[in-house]
């Protein structure tokens, strides 16, 4: 069981206790696991034990300091301490929070939505402008190395007539042509390497919201 496993089992067995109790508990157990530091993450969940027991401690502990309280009979029906889960894998109190997320998306579209399509509109802008500037390159760059090539062939001529200006001529047009085939073989990779990986982050960026967390599913 790992730390994210012991924490995620402990805050659902704590919940008929009160919220500010139940948060200081996670506070405290979640700074014991910083302080012990992440290589001694295994030993701090062998040491501990089962999330339930360790509940059952924090529960008695606070019923004993609090005659008058008693757990909620609806934090016991959606998996607290002694109770099943509503379903195997799939806790009530997720279902619960998933609903609550939901009606609080419908309610508040008129905000997120025309944020949403904004940012989404903004970086499709961003592309757009990225791709016509590495076309733009790409042509010049071409441009470049095709004016290096006729300077070079030009200067061919001119060998016989004028060494020094024809020499200086291929010299000029070996060089460009050099120049312009670097950038675009540049501009190749950069197109095959980064414009993926770009459309791979803001696919991942539209499937942040819908993405289920590995932390709510139980081992």
């Amino acid at each position: 069981m790992t730390r994210k496993e012991f924490m995620y089992r402990l805050a659902e067995q704590l919940l008929p206790l009160p919220p500010e109790e139940r948060v200081s508990a996670l506070k405290y157990y979640d700074e014991y696991f910083d302080d012990a530091g992440p290589e001694n993450e295994s030993r701090i969940v062998e040491e501990l034990g089962d999330p339930r027991t360790v509940a059952e401690s924090i529960i008695r502990e606070y019923a004993q300091n609090n005659p008058g309280w008693r757990p909620g009979g609806a934090a016991q029906s959606s998996g607290a301490v002694g109770q099943p889960a509503a379903a195997p894998g799939q806790p009530a109190v997720s279902k619960s929070r998933t609903w609550i997320w939901v009606l609080v998306a419908v309610l508040t579209c008129w905000l997120w939505v025309p944020v949403l399509v904004a940012a989404l509109a903004t970086v499709m802008g961003l592309l757009v402008a990225a791709v016509a500037c590495v076309a733009g390159l790409a042509v010049a760059a071409g441009a470049v190395a095709v004016g290096g090539i006729l300077i070079f062939v030009c200067s061919m001529g001119a060998v016989a007539a004028a060494p020094g200006v024809g020499v200086l001529g291929l010299g000029t047009g070996l060089l460009l042509t050099g120049a312009g085939a670097l950038a675009l073989v540049l501009l190749l990779w950069l197109m095959v390497k980064a414009v993926p990986a770009v459309f791979r982050w803001i696919i991942g960026i539209c499937r942040m919201p819908f993405h289920r967390r590995k932390g709510g599913e139980q081992a």
